[in-house]
């Protein structure tokens, strides 16, 4: 390090004492390289955890699935709930997921949900269910583990795909704006 004259001696000693620490503080930090176990979220679901999930909703692709999520959300709106579960966090274990919607206007009051369960070679075709209750409460009896740790939000693309996202960023898009949802009829 060069001496800057116009810092004095204790000048140029402080600026190398707080050049040494942050040297410090990153590389305790692991900056760039970190091995460590990844980042969980609040609600129980490791990077690894989801990005298993994540390839299990893959399996989805090219069965009725997508193309079933795709007419509730045109009828319905976009789900109130959606979450997937592995049990114990496990990803060798099926994966759970639960989508869930208000009743809309002129409905009936009609609380609509549809579940199913993802295994090693797909979609467990006895698991899927889709029904409608006239109530909340009655609806919640439907959740099962879908609010049990660890669980996670997911996410629904233009085409009926499910993916799994951190708990903090169910509500939000990808830019971090918040959605507009227009008012109802």
């Amino acid at each position: 390090m060069r001496h800057d004259p116009r810092l004095g001696a204790s000048g140029a000693r402080n600026l190398g004492l707080v050049a040494g620490c942050c040297g410090a503080v990153f590389a305790l930090a692991g900056c760039g390289g970190s091995t460590s176990s990844s980042n969980v979220d609040q609600s129980g679901f490791s990077d690894q955890v989801r990005a298993a999930a994540n390839k299990d909703l893959a399996k989805l692709d090219g069965t009725n699935v997508p193309y079933t999520v795709v007419q509730l959300t045109a009828t319905i709106g976009l789900p109130a709930v959606c979450r997937v579960h592995f049990p114990n966090a496990d990803p060798s274990k099926n994966l759970n997921v639960l989508l869930s919607w208000k009743p809309v206007p002129r409905s009936g009051n009609a609380y609509t949900w549809f579940t199913l369960t993802v295994g090693p070679s797909g979609v467990i075709a006895s698991s899927m269910h889709l029904g409608t209750t006239s109530t909340a409460r009655q609806l919640q009896t439907h959740y099962g583990v879908a609010y049990t740790r660890p669980f996670d939000p997911c996410q629904i693309d233009a085409f009926g795909r499910i993916t799994a996202v951190p708990l903090g960023l169910g509500g939000y898009p990808a830019t971090g704006r918040k959605r507009f949802v227009p008012p109802g009829d």
